[in-house]
């Protein structure tokens, strides 16, 4: 689940939100009852990083025969644009990153994001913009690729250039360590 770092703090625009992916499990039938594993199974990272500002929609994998459980995750970077400018410009910019864990409590988040707009050619990706259209690249749904064996299908949401609008688009890999994604189309 994706957790907030403030609780009193509901605004999305505020830097403290959505910074952590917890780990909760039921034995509930119906759901209704929860027990927090881990608070903090991913968060978002200091420094200069891909996920330093936000981390959210995670979508877990295990490969049949691997005992890695992949963990998809939205990252988002605050980056600055422009120290000149008053105030100081900056963007806050969507990737799509893995974490790796082999017992489902501890997890390793990748140091780079696996895939991002200008892994496509459709995408949206106009860096001069300030604006969330520019780096709208989120919402990773993993699944085994039911038409070819061994190959897994990734559909995400980021802002179709031609439309200038959100759509789902999807990618493909059969890489192993589901890493190098090859961009197939928009939906």
């Amino acid at each position: 689940y994706t957790r907030q770092y403030n609780q009193n703090t509901t605004s999305y625009t505020d830097h403290s939100n959505a910074r952590r992916i917890g780990h909760a499990v039921s034995t509930d039938q119906h759901l209704g009852t929860w027990t927090v594993v881990s608070r903090d199974s991913i968060h978002a990272r200091t420094g200069r990083i891909w996920d330093n500002l936000h981390v959210w929609a995670p979508s877990i994998v295990l490969r049949p025969g691997d005992i890695t459980y992949y963990m998809f995750y939205t990252g988002v970077q605050l980056d600055t644009l422009d120290l000149n400018a008053t105030p100081i410009k900056t963007s806050e910019i969507q990737r799509i990153g893995i974490a790796t864990s082999t017992n489902l409590n501890s997890w390793k988040q990748d140091s780079i994001p696996v895939y991002f707009n200008k892994k496509t050619s459709w995408a949206f990706r106009d860096s001069s913009k300030n604006t969330g259209a520019s780096w709208e690249f989120r919402d990773p749904f993993v699944m085994p690729d039911p038409e070819n064996a061994g190959e897994w299908l990734m559909y995400f949401v980021t802002v179709d250039s031609s439309l200038n609008r959100f759509v789902v688009g999807v990618a493909r890999t059969a890489d192993k360590n589901l890493r190098k994604w090859q961009d197939l189309y928009p939906l």
